[in-house]
């Protein structure tokens, strides 16, 4: 049986766990290799789990029936040891010559390439390439900085995991008996992981691949130069936004065309370091596209920019066209017109052609790359050469039509003023005719005249600053028209006499006739009458013998005027508010010989006609006399009035539920009382305050019952204040009868 059983393992001996690349393999991802390695191992435990142990049952089935049960104990643990070696054996196999793989990517610690290194030697067609069974490759996004699409680490992981899964088929390997007999053992005796060859294995494996690894980490330093790329979206985009010359344009175009070409040849498409091939393609695909697209962004702010100034170009042009080819229909406009004119010439076309100038640059440079302007584009640009080369052209046509209709204007102008200077020779005649009036019954007519000749003159001189306007515009000399000063001058002693006339004949109506004399105000009375009285003494040496009539009238008014202000201090005398006591009305009714209150309807008029202008100085007298017995009832009124807003302050004194009177209100009394004191003794000696003596002294008495109270209380309250802290201490209310 023994020997039977070795001849059947003969068939699965050679079945590896591992099925592994050999040198002349093309390189796969760590998923491929994963994969087929656990396929194959899942093939290999199949079969023994299979077939291997069908067959080893079958033997058992045939041999089973001529043993004893001790004879069977023993064939079944020699055989399950044997078996237990066999797949120990074929599991340490395995593993060993997946150790021998590994073997192939082992160096000294020094000769382990660099990435660096492996470029420049793969360069040169005569160096041995590396022995590579992987592949891994890059990538990278704005978001994300570029990296191995496979974790470094986690391939190490993969790569040592396989050991485990093969050391892992010994585990649960179910013993060949169990299916035709019964046994207490389940399963065969498994291999571990600290089983010392399978550890020093694992070990030197390890080791490999860590030192692989460190080297292919490298592979990301060659690209820390360019990473800068990913993210010169929002660099290009700041910089278009931004102002630049064409100079820092061309840097920046220059800068990742250069980049795109020390990309290419600096930067392989693969990278074969020992034991993985390093993918470059997608990472230099997008960094090469990244140099051509920020190339493409600027060239196409470059087109924009042209597209753009032409436009303003045009815009400019158009702008120029209207504000030279207006219709010069007035001065104003042939002024702006001119000055257009002059602008393009000195300053606009040097601009203009300054910025075609620079428009055609940027063009040039455009035309020097790659970057392809439509037919369209050009066909703009041209027409925009065409407007700046017919600017001049425009302004010389323009220039002689505008020089015509200056001259047509200047004519326009020069009859004008002809025109103006004979409305101011009629003017001045209709001035003089105003002589020619005599009586003050004429007021009406002559003022209406005279305001309408004001009228006249105001729009004269905004006339004649017009035509001063215009001639400033046009470069000429403002003309004077004298006669225009001439005749404001000559009309103004006229208006003043008759607006002179006509308030006096208003007011004498109003003062003496229309309104009742106590209605009067005399402040205004005397102020307008002075006023009047004033231009009345000018006008009677404004005019002369030259105009008799004026003069005539100056000086009646100055007479009417004069005799008027005669009668101003009884006006003020029955005016007075103080005459407001019927004794008092009694006193003047006696002295006039005519019956009068301040209610009854006396006007002007009527005082004038009874002469009681004659009777003046005893009038003033009473009229005095009133106005200071007024005042004193006015004072002794207020001195009531002010204790209206005195305010008696109580304060809560402590928790006493007593109150006491506030500093405040004690110093507020106390000062007015002393005031209105000395006011009212004063008032008792003044000999306007008998008619109401009583009233003084009555008063004068509240004022002192009030003092006396007002003391009696604060010495109360003060002795209170001292003895009320006394008499509320604990010891002494003890001492209190209850």
């Amino acid at each position: 049986c023994t020997l039977t059983f070795k001849n059947i393992w003969s068939e699965y001996e050679p079945k590896h766990f591992l099925s592994l690349p050999t040198k002349e393999d093309p390189p796969m991802t760590i998923e491929e290799f994963i994969k087929n390695q656990n396929s194959r191992l899942a093939e290999v435990k199949a079969a023994l789990t299979g077939t291997w142990m069908k067959a080893i049952q079958d033997i058992y089935k045939a041999e089973i029936h001529q043993m004893n049960k001790k004879q069977a104990y023993i064939f079944f643990e020699s055989n399950a040891t044997l078996m237990a070696n066999q797949l120990r054996i074929l599991i340490t196999n395995s593993i060993l010559e997946y150790r021998e793989f590994f073997r192939r990517f082992e160096k000294k610690k020094q000769d382990y390439k660099m990435p660096q290194q492996i470029i420049q030697e793969e360069k040169d067609p005569k160096t041995p390439i590396e022995d590579v069974f992987l592949v891994v490759k890059l990538d990278c996004d704005e978001k994300k900085p570029i990296s191995f699409n496979d974790n470094l680490q986690s391939i190490r992981s993969e790569l040592l995991k396989l050991i485990e899964n093969i050391v892992y088929v010994s585990h649960g390997f179910y013993r060949a008996e169990n299916t035709i007999a019964r046994s207490e053992k389940m399963f065969l005796w498994p291999v571990t992981l600290e089983d010392l060859v399978i550890q020093n294995a694992t070990k030197e494996i390890e080791i490999i691949i860590n030192d692989n690894i460190e080297c292919i980490e490298h592979v990301l330093e060659i690209f820390e130069k360019y990473a800068f790329l990913l993210h010169e979206e929002d660099v290009v985009q700041s910089f278009i936004e931004g102002k630049h010359t064409r100079k820092e344009y061309q840097a920046e175009i220059n800068k990742y065309e250069q980049t795109y070409k020390a990309l290419n040849q600096e930067i392989p498409f693969y990278i074969r370091m020992s034991m993985i091939l390093i993918d470059c393609t997608e990472v230099k695909k997008k960094l090469l596209a990244i140099c051509q697209k920020m190339i493409r962004k600027l060239l196409k702010a470059i087109h924009n920019y042209i597209h753009d100034q032409a436009g303003c170009i045009t815009n400019e042009y158009n702008r120029i066209i209207e504000e030279i080819s207006g219709k010069a229909e007035t001065v104003e406009k042939l002024v702006e017109l001119e000055a257009n004119l002059e602008k393009v010439r000195k300053v606009k076309y040097n601009e203009i052609t300054t910025s075609f100038k620079d428009l055609t640059e940027w063009l040039f440079m455009l035309y020097s790359t790659n970057h392809k302007i439509s037919e369209s584009d050009l066909s703009r640009i041209s027409q925009t050469s065409d407007q700046v080369k017919r600017i001049m052209e425009e302004v010389n046509n323009n220039e002689d039509r505008i020089r015509k209709e200056r001259d047509d204007l200047e004519a326009k102008l020069r009859k004008r003023k002809h025109e103006f200077s004979d409305n101011l020779d009629k003017i001045v005649a209709q001035i003089d005719r105003l002589k020619e009036f005599s009586s003050p019954l004429q007021s009406k007519d002559a003022n209406d005249i005279i305001d309408a000749l004001n009228k006249t003159l105001n729009d004269y001189q905004a006339e004649m600053n017009d035509i001063n306007q215009k001639e400033e515009l046009i470069g000429w000399q403002p003309t004077e028209f004298p006669k225009l000063a001439e005749a404001v001058a000559a009309l103004k002693p006229y208006d003043q006499l008759w607006k002179l006339v006509k308030n006096f004949q208003t007011y004498h109506s109003q003062w003496t006739k229309e309104k009742v004399i106590f209605k009067l105000d005399p402040e205004f009375v005397e102020k307008e009458t002075k006023m009047m009285l004033s231009t009345a003494r000018k006008m009677t040496t404004a005019f002369t013998k030259a105009t008799p009539h004026p003069l005539s009238i100056a000086n009646k008014m100055l007479q009417e005027i004069t005799a008027f202000s005669q009668h101003i201090p009884l006006v003020r005398c029955l005016c007075n508010p103080g005459l407001n006591k019927p004794y008092h009305w009694e006193e003047i009714s006696a002295i006039g010989e005519y019956p009068m209150t301040r209610d009854k309807e006396v006007y002007l008029k009527t005082l004038i006609e009874l002469e009681f202008y004659t009777k003046l100085p005893k009038l003033e007298e009473i009229s005095d006399f009133a106005s200071k017995e007024y005042t004193n009832e006015k004072i002794l009124e207020k001195m009531k009035n002010d204790w209206a807003e005195i305010v008696c302050e109580l304060k809560p004194w402590k928790d006493t539920g007593t109150f006491a009177v506030s500093g405040n209100t004690v110093d507020e009394v106390q000062q007015l009382l002393d005031d209105q004191m000395v006011k009212t003794q004063t008032m008792k000696g003044s000999p306007y305050a008998k008619r109401f003596e009583n009233e003084i002294k009555e008063w004068e008495e509240w004022l002192k019952y009030t003092q006396d109270v007002f003391e009696y209380w604060v010495k109360v309250q003060s002795v209170w204040l001292y003895l009320e802290p006394v008499f509320a201490s604990e010891d002494i209310m003890k001492q209190m009868p209850t």
